[in-house]
């Protein structure tokens, strides 16, 4: 059984692949009325054997409850990629984060 999240909602990490392009969608929400700043970091990451290497970070930091990481990238055929977004939520000085993954996508 997970711990109860305190701060952190929800928190999605998704990865879809059409041809080349890779669309990258990671999410954390937190409580509306409590919640001071909310950070996302996805990582979109490419597997090399047993490992992950990173091919391109993306940050998002936004006063509020909630932040969100959209973006696109050209990835290569015969690869296998997934997302990994690290997120936070704030609380004025007190803060929680935690780590999401998508699920893996082969080009």
């Amino acid at each position: 059984v997970s711990p109860r999240m305190m701060y952190i909602e929800d928190a999605k990490s998704n990865l879809t692949i059409s041809g080349t392009k890779a669309t990258v969608t990671a999410t954390v929400s937190g409580d509306l009325n409590n919640a001071t700043k909310a950070k996302v970091i996805a990582e979109l990451q490419l597997k090399s054997g047993s490992s992950w290497i990173p091919v391109e970070i993306w940050t998002v930091t936004n006063n509020g409850s909630s932040a969100k990481v959209y973006e696109t990238y050209t990835v290569k055929s015969n690869n296998t990629y997934r997302v990994k977004a690290t997120v936070t939520v704030w609380e004025g000085s007190q803060s929680e984060s935690k780590t999401v993954y998508s699920g893996e996508k082969t080009v």
